[in-house]
């Protein structure tokens, strides 16, 4: 394990989940991040909570395709399939999850038209050009509502916020540059404000 793995990754780590939870269009108390992201590492979830055993393999799959493993863990070491069921049982309102249901659906809706058969029953090779054709089309159309866009942004955001995607596959650097705490007014032209939340 490398030094920049040791580092602390909560700060990166909330607002990408704060931004994979206004992917699916839901809601939650930043008090709430900690434990999902804990959830998810620790490996509570064995089974699905929201997609059938079939779309979760479908999901299983692309995660996989999408984010292979290489050097580093890809999507299935970083759990992915496991947060994206999470945030639509827990957090997606309704508009979301039928748009990433129909997603994962039309991966397996087209690997049944082109090979007569279910995508995890597929070679890789099939699996993969499949998947490649899709991603192309999705990102070819200009209408904003491409439901595979959306579970490729969910894949992503997953990975890259998750410990092995955060502080492995990127350089996570906690403090970025020095700090210099008294700085006269005339350098830098105004102060900054901060609102503390409550």
């Amino acid at each position: 394990m490398t030094e920049s793995a040791n580092q602390p990754t909560r700060l990166t780590r909330r607002e990408a989940l704060q931004g994979a939870i206004a992917l699916v269009g839901g809601s939650i108390a930043a008090s709430q991040l900690a434990p999902l992201a804990s959830a998810l590492a620790e490996g509570r979830q064995a089974a699905p909570r929201f997609l059938s055993d079939e779309l979760f393999a479908v999901l299983e799959r692309t995660a996989d395709l999408v984010i292979p493993e290489t050097d580093t863990q890809g999507a299935l070491g970083a759990r992915v399939h496991y947060f994206i069921d999470g945030m639509l049982a827990d957090w997606a309102n309704e508009s979301s999850r039928e748009t990433l249901t129909r997603a994962i659906r039309q991966i397996d809706d087209a690997a049944r038209r082109h090979h007569d058969s279910a995508f995890v029953t597929l070679d890789a090779g099939q699996q993969f050009a499949l998947l490649e054709a899709i991603d192309r089309d999705a990102y070819d159309r200009t209408d904003a509502d491409v439901p595979f866009r959306k579970l490729k942004e969910l894949i992503l955001l997953g990975y890259y916020s998750s410990e092995v995607g955060a502080s492995v596959e990127l350089r996570f650097n906690p403090i970025p540059g020095p700090s210099i705490g008294c700085v006269p007014l005339v350098d830098i032209g105004r102060a900054w404000y901060k609102h503390g939340g409550f």
